[in-house]
């Protein structure tokens, strides 16, 4: 089908095209329904009589700002049109259109010069064709100025302040104003001072005042406030606007030349620790020298703790009033502190004195403070390692330790003994074990048997003096392997199985019992002794005792003598054995097998009776009864019945006999099948059958015969020569062919012949229907041995059938023309028929209609005349309709006869309808259902109803034939010709509102030319249009997750809702943005969020996202919050030391004294120092010396890190160790241990603590008589055990002198300067005398002493 012509949609939507198909008998048709589509072909065009481009003050009211039109030329969907603003400042009214409309375009918000000076306005138009037409214009709009602002002082309010010793000429602030306006002129600003003070001078430069001093002040100048206006003004040359401020300039004396000094150079101090809050630890004092100047100055403000906030919260200040110029105050206890949590705390308090002016720097002195906490019995012991549960083997010895009961007391310091737990351990019941008061160990004391008691419960105390705590204690007996299995059979053990069991049968199970209680002890396997056998399986773990092959008793498997052994799996293995015999018992296991497998055997038809036909011998490899035979004939195949053989049993011997000899009849059967069984005398018996064939030898004793006495058959006249016609055979019982067929009086002009073996009758010559249509045949019989003799003979009738061979015609048939409508009976043409063929047609002849039989049906006559013409009468009765077939095709069939030879003629008659406007308009649905968005403007189209007309080329007029729901309230209309339904708005009706009305029902007629009609019901729903945007709960949300979260972690979840409905209202949740935010994700359905990647907070501590709910309608709605995600720290750092040598120095003999950093002064202390990645108490860091009696660390919190202070346990002596190493870790809050050990190389310094020694313990001198004064005599030595720094010097002197007498030997005090001298220094002694005489005094013993400088 191709298209002929230009068409248009609007002058007609649719065609309806016939195409008829027609072969030499049938004819159909199709009915064509061509729709025309519409194209779109056409832009939208607007047109406005305003200029594109134009100039607005930005204070434009909020109203029209242009006009223009739109159309386009196509129709329907083509030609209908949205509206739409690219610049949200605009409104247009309608957005939307039917081929034309009239469009106005407001100012919905303010212009802005200051943000903007030109706005682009771009209205853009899009039909709803396929594929969619775009149309756009543009306005540009320039923007001019309005002066809507007043300067505006920044940074206010103004107030400076200038210092007593500021010099002239100082800049003390300066004094600004902004316009907001846009244009130069209104941005340019004059400043007006009024009132300035002489003391004070200003500059305007850069479009601000700058202030500076403009006079010299000294200490003596008071305390004054100076004030003056500023006023600002714009350059608008028509209004000008201004503003006007006060700035305040403050003068000061800020003389502050002193700090604090406190009553004492260090405090200490102690504290009980269930002391109370507020309790007074130390008072404390302070003066200021510029009391007496400035008593402001002078006057303390406060005391102030400084160091680690974390052992100084323990503690506050309180300020007392004023006590004449001095200052005092008290350190107390604030709140409550625990000695088990801190025992002794060091830090400073800083005395603050006050800022005459609150800008001259505040004048501070500290002084160090040492508080002890006393310690309190105040804590109950804890068992540590809770709860004790263990295990011991039975038959452990005495006194065996077996567990650590372990408990603290917080109140416990290892010092002494003082509130350590001693520990005891319950008496009743009972139990075999005792307790060591101070260790805790647990030993036993008493025998132990598992198989008495599995386990006891007991109590452990422990006791601090004042506290009584206790806890339970569960010891569970293990098993020892101390008993053997026990077989559970009684004996001899004997067992019976049964030969020819198949692979795995199984014959028992064997048991035994083992009361130990473990396991392994109690867990038995079972083997046999020696191990392997081949006739049997004993499964170990289950004693389960299998046959691992089939046993035959007759090859010799009778009687099996086995051992089994029962094993545990203890330590050591404990043993038993048991013999067992087993029995194998006969089974009936062979089935009696004859031994000839395919006998047979012969017997004459005139055989005698009880003669022997045929001897079988069979054989059973089983013994006794399962052995013994019998034989019976189960079927013998007799014709009837009959019972001609019978059977004997000779021991393994089958005899069978003739048992009736009239049965035997050759010509009845000729062989039988004798089916012989044998059966064994097992108590189930088993059975072999067999087969023997007995063949019958047949005895010529019959003579031929036919079976019938007539043979009738049927052949056509067309039959060709030697065409078989039928068998007529005689029949002879015995086996021997030995008779012959003939046709009586036969002859070579005959039709038929016979052949005489097989009987069969063949034509011999062409036969005529019309000369003869039946012959009569005898058939004879003879034997071959007796020709001459006529046995038996059968008559035979052929007939010959005629064949139809002319076919029926009709003559000349004629199409119809006939209106459409509705007929009973009426005749609508009669047909003729010939058949030339007489004989048949005289016997049948019948139509049929081969189409149409719904509606036409056929009568037939035969004409009176002349029998060879048939008549075909065709009439309607029922509806035709043009519509739905305008032409009618019936096809008649004619036949001459009821068989599959009959001839046929076929005849089809065209039958035109004529078209008349009788047929109602059908609307496509009974019930349409659209949808309209509330507030949708006049024209929008709702949807189109659509109705049908069987009839051809009728158009259809739609109208609303009334308003169901509500009554004359539907704000629609439907165009006449397209059945589209749109808005309507004339103002008598509101728009449609979601919220006033949510459906209209409307009843649509459809009319035809005929005035037929049809009416359909339109259900309009109003939908709610997406005008809301989801909200959270909150604002913003707080969350936060471990670090060592897993992927898949949730965090929380977040709620939005919408206050629309249906998918307006359905809310899917997104993350909108934020950095790194793809470490977390949102399920959209549940708002729920969670960790999507792996997260570390040393790389990342906190999140900010943002997060949307969007709702599902169109255009989508989203609302935002803020979720902020903190990532809470895990353990995941060791600490690090900063170094891996630490150096230090000590004095010795200093017990608790720190370390300090070599070469420097002691208050330098040497600060181990470690950084740890993590935070809070993970980054807490404690510090411990790895094994050292002579030094301790402590860590204190020193400007926010944790550092070590290494102190002195015990006095140092240089002299016996010059040097310490020590080896440190760190643990930070969380347990993690430092990776690396460092070191620290602590010196000892020398201390002058030793006192000089002499070298020799005495010394010998020889002294000469009447020698001369300052005769050097000897040089001492001393030795300092003090470094070389304390041993450079020692002082000699002599301390007495003892004469000696000759003879007596007595001794005499002598005064030793007179005598001798030494030299303080050298240690050289001298005499300081000539008068030394032997014979008064033979030796003189001095004594000498040594001292250090410092000793």
């Amino acid at each position: 089908v191709y298209l002929a012509i230009d068409i248009e949609r609007a002058n007609n939507p649719t065609y309806e095209i016939f195409i008829f198909a027609t072969d030499s008998v049938f004819t159909v048709f199709v009915k064509f329904v061509i729709t025309v589509i519409e194209s779109n072909e056409f832009d939208p065009i607007f047109t406005t009589d305003n200029a594109t481009s134009f100039t607005l003050q930005e204070d434009y009211p909020l109203s029209l700002i242009v006009t223009l039109n739109i159309s386009d030329l196509d129709f329907g969907l083509s030609g209908q049109f949205d509206v739409s603003v690219s610049n949200p400042l605009f409104e247009i009214v309608p957005d939307n259109g039917n081929r034309e409309a009239y469009l106005e375009v407001s100012l919905v918000t303010p212009f802005d010069y200051e943000t903007s000076i030109q706005e682009t306005l771009t209205i853009t138009a899009t039909d709803r064709g396929n594929p969619q037409r775009t149309g756009i214009i543009t306005f540009i709009i320039d923007l001019t100025d309005v002066n809507e602002f007043s300067p505006s002082f920044q940074n206010t309010p103004f107030v400076f302040t200038a210092l007593a010793h500021y010099a002239i000429g100082t800049f003390l602030g300066t004094v600004s104003a902004i316009d907001n306006d846009g244009t130069t002129d209104r941005e340019d600003i004059n400043y007006t001072v009024v009132n300035i003070p002489s003391e004070f001078a200003y500059s305007i430069t850069d479009a601000a005042i700058q202030l500076v001093t403009d006079t010299t002040f000294d200490s003596s100048t008071s305390n004054e406030n100076f004030t003056f206006t500023v006023t600002a003004e714009d350059n608008d040359p028509v209004s000008p606007r201004n503003t006007t401020v006060t700035v305040e300039i403050r003068l000061q004396n800020d003389e502050n030349n002193h700090g604090p000094v406190f009553g004492l150079s260090f405090y200490s101090g102690s504290i009980a620790e269930d002391a109370s809050d507020g309790t007074v630890i130390i008072n404390i004092s302070a003066t200021d020298e510029d009391f007496a100047l400035n008593e402001i100055a002078g006057t303390i403000s406060k005391f102030e703790l400084t160091g680690d906030p974390e052992v100084f919260s323990y503690f506050r200040t309180v300020l007392y009033p004023l006590d004449g110029d001095v200052s005092r105050g008290a350190i107390v206890l604030n709140g409550s502190i625990d000695y088990e949590t801190v025992d002794s705390v060091t830090f400073s308090i800083t005395a603050v004195d006050t800022s005459p002016n609150n800008l001259t720097p505040r004048r501070s002195s500290p002084v160090l403070v040492s508080i002890i906490v006393e310690n309190v019995n105040d804590n109950p012991p804890v068992f540590i390692g809770e709860p004790y549960i263990t295990t011991i083997e039975e038959n452990t010895a005495n006194g065996t330790e077996f567990l650590e009961i372990e408990a603290t007391d917080a109140d416990f310091n290892n010092i002494d003994d003082s509130f350590r737990p001693n520990f005891s351990i319950s008496t009743h019941p009972p139990v075999p074990f005792q307790v060591d008061s101070v260790s805790g160990l647990l030993s036993v004391a008493g025998e132990l048997d598992r198989e008495q008691n599995t386990q006891f419960q007991f109590f452990i105390f422990a006791f601090d003096g004042l506290h009584n705590v206790s806890t339970n204690v569960t010891v569970f007996l293990s098993d020892a392997n101390d008993n053997a299995p026990i077989f559970n059979v009684t004996v001899p053990f004997v067992l019976y199985v049964f030969e020819e069991q198949s692979f795995g049968y199984e014959i028992t199970t064997i048991t035994a019992t083992d009361i130990d209680g473990l396991p392994l002890n109690n867990e038995i396997r079972f083997r046999f002794v020696p191990a392997g056998n081949a006739e049997f399986l004993l499964v170990e773990p289950t004693g389960e005792l299998k046959g691992l092959r089939e046993l035959d008793r007759d090859t010799g498997d009778t009687i099996f003598n086995l051992t089994i052994l029962a094993e545990d799996d203890g330590s050591p293995r404990q043993s038993t054995t048991i013999d067992l015999q087993i029995i194998v018992l006969d089974i009936n296991d062979n089935s009696p097998v004859f031994l000839d497998s395919s006998p047979t055997a012969e017997v004459s038809e005139n055989a005698t009776f009880n003669i022997t036909v045929l001897t079988l011998e069979a054989d059973d490899d089983d013994i006794g009864e399962n052995a013994r035979l019998d034989f019976s004939i189960v079927d013998q195949g007799a014709v009837g019945g009959l019972e001609p053989f019978r059977v004997r049993t000779f021991e393994n011997f089958a005899e069978i006999f003739l048992n009736d000899s009239s049965a035997i009849d050759y010509e009845t059967q000729t062989a039988y099948i004798v089916r012989l069984a044998v059966r064994d005398g097992g108590s189930i018996p088993l059975m072999n059958t067999i087969d023997i064939r007995i063949n019958v030898l047949d005895v010529d004793d019959n003579d031929p015969t036919f079976p019938q006495p007539l043979y009738t058959a049927t052949i056509s006249e067309t039959a060709p020569i030697n065409f078989f016609v039928l068998s007529v055979l005689a029949e002879d019982p015995d086996s021997v062919t030995n008779f012959a067929h003939q046709l009586q009086g036969n002859t070579t002009n005959a039709f038929f012949y016979i052949n005489a073996t097989t009987g069969d009758i063949f034509l011999q010559r062409p036969l005529n229907h019309e000369n003869a249509h039946t012959h009569y045949l005898i058939v004879e019989t003879f034997n071959l041995d007796s020709p001459a003799v006529i046995t038996d003979s059968t008559n035979v009738t052929i007939y010959v059938s005629d064949e139809n061979d002319l076919a029926p015609f009709f003559l000349a048939i004629s199409n119809e023309n006939l209106d459409e409508g509705s007929y009973l009976d009426e005749l609508i043409v009669t047909l003729t028929l010939v058949d030339l063929d007489v004989n048949h047609m005289a016997h049948y002849v019948e139509f049929t209609l081969l189409t149409e039989s719904e509606r036409f049906y056929i009568t037939q006559d035969i004409d009176p005349a002349n029998s060879s013409i048939s008549f075909a009468n065709l009439f309607l009765t029922g509806d035709v309709d043009f519509e739905s077939q305008p032409l009618i095709a019936v096809t008649i069939r004619a036949l001459d006869d009821n068989t599959t030879s009959a001839q046929s003629a076929i005849a089809t008659v065209f039958i035109y309808l004529n078209n008349l406007d009788d047929e109602p308009p059908v609307f496509d649905q009974e019930l349409y259902e659209a949808t309209v968005n509330e507030g949708s403007l006049a024209a929008t189209i709702v949807t189109a109803v659509h109705a049908d007309d069987p009839d051809v080329g009728v158009i259809l007029n739609y109208g609303l034939f009334q308003r169901i729901f509500p009554i004359n309230a539907a704000p629609f209309e439907i165009n006449s010709q397209s059945g589209v339904i749109q808005v309507f708005d004339d103002g008598s009706v509101p728009i449609p509102d979601f919220e006033a009305i949510k459906y209209y029902t409307l009843e649509i007629i459809a009319v035809d030319g005929g005035g037929n009609n049809d009416t359909t019901i339109v259900n309009i729903t109003v939908l709610d249009v997406n005008d809301n945007t989801p909200e959270f709960e909150n604002t913003s949300y707080v969350g936060s997750v471990s670090e060592g979260a897993l992927v898949g972690t949730s965090i929380l979840t977040l709620q939005a809702t919408d206050l629309d409905e249906t998918s307006n209202a359905d809310i899917f949740y997104i993350i909108v943005s934020g950095i790194d935010n793809e470490h977390f994700k949102i399920i959209a359905a549940t708002g729920e969020v969670f960790v999507e990647m792996e997260l570390d907070r040393e790389t990342r501590p906190e999140y900010n996202l943002v997060i949307g709910a969007v709702d599902q309608g169109y255009p989508p709605n989203t609302g935002l919050t803020y979720l902020t995600i903190t990532i809470e720290d895990v353990n995941d750092n060791k600490p690090n030391f900063t170094r891996s040598t630490f150096n230090g120095q000590v004095f010795e003999n200093e017990a608790n004294y720190s370390v300090f950093i070599p070469f420097s002064s002691t208050s330098n202390l040497l600060y181990i120092t470690a950084t740890d990645d993590d935070i809070d108490v993970n980054a807490q860091i404690e510090y411990e010396i790895i094994s050292s009696s002579e030094f301790r660390i402590r860590t204190e919190l020193i400007n926010g890190a944790y550092v070590g202070i290494i102190e002195t346990l015990v006095e140092l002596d240089r002299e016996v160790q010059d040097r310490y190493v020590l080896t440190l870790r760190a643990i930070d809050g969380g347990g993690l241990t430092s990776a690396t050990l460092p070191q620290v190389v602590i010196d000892v310094l020398d201390r002058d603590d030793s006192i000089p020694e002499f070298d020799e313990i005495e010394y010998f001198v020889d002294l000469t008589e009447n020698g001369f004064s300052e005769e050097y005599l000897i040089t001492v030595s001393a030795t300092e055990l003090d470094s070389a720094a304390n041993n450079t010097n020692i002082k000699f002197r002599i301390s007495s002198v003892i004469k000696i007498q000759v003879n007596t030997f007595t001794s005499i005090d002598a005064t030793p300067e007179n005598l001798f001298r030494i030299n303080d220094t050298t240690g050289e002694v001298f005499t300081n005398s000539d008068q030394f005489d032997r014979e008064q005094f033979v030796e003189y013993v001095v004594t000498l002493e040594t001292t250090s400088r410092d000793n």
